[in-house]
């Protein structure tokens, strides 16, 4: 009797297993051929080995910001959903949960600029919520009493969260820290240490 119920619970634990990796191997499949259908690489998913070129973390090093989590790439195809453009294509952008493509010959000012600006929306990802208000409130107020930053930021579109994460990304690497709040610079430097070298 023992034996049967111990021979149930391990086809039980099999079972489960084997539909777990099918849907695991599913859903990774179907990332991978949405990424190829936009003519990018296929990113290595969360939890699997990371894809880090070494140049870009050279950057990340340079600004002082963790890139132990984030795939870190280069692309030479011209970027069609940022906010960076070159050409007419954006030259960085961030996928949830921690993927960065950089477009490849840019000037070391413009690579360090862009992975700054697409690391700030992984930061941003993983804020708390009532962080996201308290700094989105504050953003608000500075556009409000800065007209060239609200110049910067006006062409965003999307919905709330979207502008609201653009706009946090713009005032941590764009805009000069003197312009900014000591607790917004504060929460800038925390997420890039050396951010001054952007400016």
């Amino acid at each position: 009797m023992k034996n049967k119920w111990l021979k149930r619970i391990g086809i039980t634990v099999w079972i489960l297993f084997t539909i777990t990796m099918v849907l695991a191997y599913v859903g990774a499949n179907e990332i991978s051929q949405q990424y190829a259908k936009e003519g990018y690489p296929a990113p290595t998913i969360a939890g699997a080995n990371l894809t880090q070129d070494p140049t870009l973390v050279a950057d990340a090093k340079q600004l002082g910001i963790d890139y132990s989590p984030l795939n870190l790439t280069f692309t030479s195809k011209n970027i069609s959903i940022s906010d960076e453009t070159v050409s007419g294509g954006a030259i960085g952008v961030f996928y949830p949960p921690n993927i960065i493509y950089i477009e490849s010959g840019l000037s070391k000012y413009q690579e360090l600029n862009i992975v700054a600006y697409e690391y700030m929306h992984y930061v941003w990802e993983n804020l708390p919520t009532s962080t996201k208000q308290r700094i989105s409130s504050e953003l608000t107020l500075y556009r409000t009493q800065n007209s060239d930053y609200n110049a910067d930021v006006s062409h965003y579109s999307g919905d709330t969260a979207t502008i609201e994460d653009e706009q946090d990304s713009t005032a941590c690497t764009r805009v000069e820290p003197y312009l900014l709040s000591d607790s917004f610079n504060a929460y800038c430097n925390a997420a890039i240490p050396n951010r001054s070298i952007l400016f």
